[in-house]
């Protein structure tokens, strides 16, 4: 369908509130961890009761490893066992994986559609710029002069320019300050006094939730962490599978397009068409309506498809998750403030972050990542279908096309 774009009447900007509230901690529960009793114990250390075929040990699986005790002069750290533990321990796929290989993802929210092939690689693609949010208290790891915290805003003191340099490793280089680099050094500190050496070089272990956790090349068993102060512990303290030393990936500039990403049925998802910075619309599935801001701040609906308050920008953040900014107002995004949607500038929070969900019909709802059951809607409505819009000619008066995504 191409139209030529109609004015609308000149709204006043949308009410600028930048001073969203915090993002509440994000609370995960803990994830189990499991170890069989170790294979091999010699014989000799269990003497078996008489009458019993000493065929019978070392023990039957599933004996609870208390009754047994460590044999004498088995080295302590094996119990738990030692860093490095077995790849069966967590599902696969451990590490980073090959290009276009798919990160099967679990169903988290029932009864939408649910996204079997997202893969994490897609947030580490060469050159792209990250953030890594902290698992223990929701925020962004920054570089401030020469230190890591993990207390930051989401400003570009948090951007890390990505360079892959092997199939499960890479190093992070500050994006403001392109001469520091993430390390670990001297077997006690997480900084960025690298170089992009051997003491930049980090190992990516995917953890089944998506979290992810970054360890040392030069010395395993280091990893990098933030505590719920901000602050990071000796990278020797932090074990694998702690919370402390896993991240989400947060894009914020990416050089890529996503991997295909499949629902459960085999059919192709809605994410493999949704480009970075591409210009959409969003339109009610009840109503069919497009939503539009008003001069407010908050939304409303309109069958004026060629009004250029309904164009949104889309940025695709990774892992499903994408923010909406306005097309005419520049700086003002879709967030989620004291407890509604509103049109207001600032990007400093993830209150703008949201992921895609797909709905049975072809539709999608955008659930606010950081907090669950919080939706963009229109007049009550949170399915859309979504377009792909694309403008031509006059800036001016220019001619409007639109696809639609399914």
């Amino acid at each position: 369908m191409a139209e030529n774009m109609q004015e609308s009447p000149s709204a006043p900007p949308p009410s600028a509130d930048p001073q969203g509230s915090d993002p509440p901690p994000q609370q995960y529960p803990p994830v189990p961890q499991e170890y069989p009793p170790p294979q091999g114990v010699p014989p000799q250390q269990y003497p078996p009761p008489q009458g019993v075929p000493p065929q019978q040990y070392p023990p039957p699986q599933g004996m609870p490893p208390q009754q047994y005790p460590p044999p004498q002069g088995v080295p302590p750290q094996q119990y738990p066992p030692p860093q490095g533990m077995p790849p069966q321990q967590y599902p696969p796929p451990q590490g980073m994986l090959p290009p276009g290989q798919p990160y099967p993802m679990q169903a988290q929210h029932p009864p939408f559609g649910v996204i079997v092939g997202l893969n994490v690689m897609d947030s580490f693609r060469d050159k792209n710029e990250v953030q890594l949010v902290a698992r223990t208290n929701g925020l962004p790891a920054r570089i401030h002069n020469v230190d890591f915290f993990g207390n930051g805003d989401f400003t570009k003191e948090c951007n890390f320019i990505v360079h892959v340099t092997g199939p499960d490793t890479l190093m992070l280089q500050s994006a403001l300050n392109t001469g520091r680099w993430l390390a670990i050094l001297n077997n006690k500190e997480v900084s960025a006094k690298g170089r992009g050496d051997a003491n930049s070089s980090l190992k990516v272990h995917i953890l089944p939730e998506g979290f992810i956790m970054l360890e040392s090349v030069k010395m395993p068993g280091h990893f990098v962490n933030v505590s719920k102060n901000g602050r990071s512990k000796a990278p020797a303290s932090v074990a694998l599978n702690d919370p402390e030393g896993q991240f989400t990936i947060r894009v914020t500039k990416q050089n890529y397009s996503p991997s295909q990403c499949i629902m459960n049925g085999g059919r192709q998802s809605i994410l493999n068409q949704l480009e970075d910075k591409m210009l959409v619309q969003l339109v009610g599935r009840a109503t069919g309506q497009c939503m539009m801001i008003k001069g407010n701040g908050v939304f409303a609906g309109t069958g004026n498809t060629n009004d250029r308050q309904t164009f949104w920008i889309l940025h695709n953040r990774g892992m499903g998750i994408v923010s909406l900014r306005s097309k005419p107002c520049e700086g003002y995004w879709i967030r989620y403030y004291k407890g509604r949607m509103v049109n207001q500038g600032g990007e400093k929070e993830l209150s703008g972050d949201f992921r895609v969900l797909e709905n049975p019909d072809g539709s999608v709802s955008f659930e606010l990542a950081n907090q669950a059951g919080n939706f963009i809607t229109l007049n009550g409505d949170r399915n859309f279908t979504l377009f792909k819009v694309v403008l031509t000619g006059p800036a001016k008066k220019p001619t409007v096309s639109r696809t639609q995504l399914n």
